[in-house]
C-alpha cells in the first residue's frame, strides 16, 4: 500500500482515508496543509512553491541553481 502513493494526491486516494478511528488530520493523507510563517527579508530572491515531486528529482540547492538559470536566460531576452 506504501509503494502505491508517490504523490498526495490529496483530494483524491481514497483508499488512504478510511480509517474511522482517525480525524480527517490524522488519515494517511490529507487535504489538510502543513502551513510554516516565515518573515521574508531583503536577501530573499525567491519563493518556490512546489510538490513534492520536485524534491525528488532536485536538492534545495540544485532546484535554485535551475531557478536562477531561468532568470539569466529570461535576461537575454
Amino acid at each position: 500500500m506504501d509503494g502505491d502513493l508517490a504523490v498526495s494526491r490529496a483530494f483524491g486516494d481514497f483508499s488512504f482515508k478510511q480509517a474511522t478511528h482517525l480525524s480527517d488530520k490524522q488519515q494517511r493523507v490529507t487535504a489538510l496543509p502543513d502551513i510554516k510563517v516565515v518573515a521574508r527579508t531583503p536577501l530573499d530572491e525567491v519563493l518556490v512553491l512546489a510538490c513534492d515531486g520536485l524534491w525528488d528529482v532536485f536538492s534545495s540547492e540544485e532546484a535554485i541553481a535551475e531557478i536562477r538559470s531561468l532568470f539569466l536566460a529570461g535576461d537575454e531576452d
